[in-house]
């Protein structure tokens, strides 16, 4: 089955977007047809459509969900929301060696067990090569801060 890209037409400039720019509920619900008011779940799945819809047009903006209203980044909004992502994504993947912790070998076959026991080791290994990366990212923000530190990071000298 092939398939098809559809191109939904709408009022919405790609090329006057801005960086800093925020586009509203009203913009949103006209471009959708959807009000959020009656179908909050709709109107996110629309969101979304049309957050990717933005950035395949402007590769070079980043556009993320503020509740009801979309929000174009700035640089240092955009390096602010890199850094809570990877800290993040880090957790997600402590967790993820959390839950494999879980899995009760003595149900799985040999099979499972063997796939399981890979994973494991992969999830860790991933997990623990990210933590130390993030590690010596934020040993390296400090050090070009010197004495004072971005505000993500909470203060400079500890």
């Amino acid at each position: 089955m092939e398939t098809v890209k559809v191109a939904v037409v709408h009022p919405m400039d790609f090329e006057a977007i801005a960086k800093g720019d925020v586009i509203g509920q009203a913009q949103i619900e006209a471009i959708s047809k959807i009000r959020y008011t009656e179908d909050p779940e709709r109107y996110r799945i629309e969101q979304m459509r049309l957050i990717k819809q933005i950035e395949e047009h402007r590769p070079d903006l980043a556009v993320v969900t503020t509740k009801r209203v979309l929000r174009v980044l700035t640089d240092q909004e955009l390096l602010d929301y890199r850094e809570t992502r990877q800290e993040r994504d880090v957790r997600s993947m402590r967790r993820n060696v959390e839950l494999g912790a879980r899995v009760d070998r003595a149900n799985l076959n040999e099979i499972e067990v063997r796939r399981a026991d890979c994973l494991d080791r992969h999830v860790a290994m991933a997990a623990i090569e990210a933590h130390r990366i993030m590690r010596e990212s934020k040993s390296r923000i400090r050090e070009l801060d010197g004495p004072v530190a971005s505000p993500r990071l909470g203060g400079g000298e500890e």
